[in-house]
Parts: C-alpha cells; sequence; structure tokens
C-alpha cells in the first residue's frame, strides 16, 4: 500500500512539482491551498506525512497544527514537517509544544533534497 502524503501550500507551481515527484515514486498525494482546505481534506484522507507551510490565507500552518496536535484529533501523532521560507521559526513552534519532524526552509533545499528526506521519514 503507497504512503499517503498531504501537502499544504499556497504556491500552485511549488505544490505541482512535489506533488508530481512523490506520485512519480509511487505515493498517493493530496493538495490543500491552506489549512482550513487541508481540514476539509483530512476527513476523508489519512496521511502519514503532511509538508505544511506555515504563511497561508485563510488559515495558517501554525494554526492548522495547534488543530491537528489536539490529543481528541484523530492525526495527533501525523508526522509533520514544516516546509517555509521563515528560517527562524523553528524554537518558537517547539516552545508552543508543537510537535513536529522536521523544519525546512524552502530557500535552502532543492526540490530533489526534499523528496529525499520526505523518503527517509516514509519508511
Amino acid at each position: 500500500m503507497a504512503k499517503k502524503i498531504l501537502i499544504i501550500e499556497d504556491e500552485k507551481s511549488l505544490v505541482e512539482a512535489i506533488a508530481e515527484s512523490l506520485r512519480g515514486e509511487g505515493y498517493e498525494v493530496r493538495e490543500a491551498c491552506d489549512g482550513a482546505q487541508a481540514t476539509k481534506t483530512l476527513q476523508s484522507f489519512s496521511p502519514d506525512l503532511i509538508l505544511l507551510d506555515i504563511i497561508m490565507p485563510d488559515m495558517d500552518g501554525i494554526t492548522f497544527l495547534k488543530q491537528i496536535r489536539k490529543a481528541d484529533s484523530p492525526h495527533v501523532e501525523v508526522k509533520v514537517i514544516i516546509f517555509t521560507n521563515l528560517a527562524g521559526e523553528k524554537k518558537w513552534i517547539s516552545d508552543m509544544g508543537l510537535e513536529i519532524t522536521d523544519y525546512i526552509v524552502k530557500a535552502n533545499s532543492s526540490l530533489a533534497d526534499l523528496i529525499a528526506k520526505l523518503k527517509i521519514y516514509l519508511k
């Protein structure tokens, strides 16, 4: 059975490139442009990993992360990788008690590097 990934990112061309690469590797991928759309997607899709941007319209990534990390959430233990251009927020997220699997700065990561890292977490 293919591992499932939810990409939550508002930059359409970036989402398309990541999703295409992941599908080419055999993963099942769903996409959401913000936390509100992702919340709806989670009603019918249980990902093994969420790739989450922070700055998005409607519902930002931190609000979404707080929502899924609540004790009564069925997705409380899903792996979440923050994928953002904000370089210094990892400690802030950790200080809030929000567990993340990894924190990747977009500007410091190529598509190939990102896919390789996701594959490690999806073994």
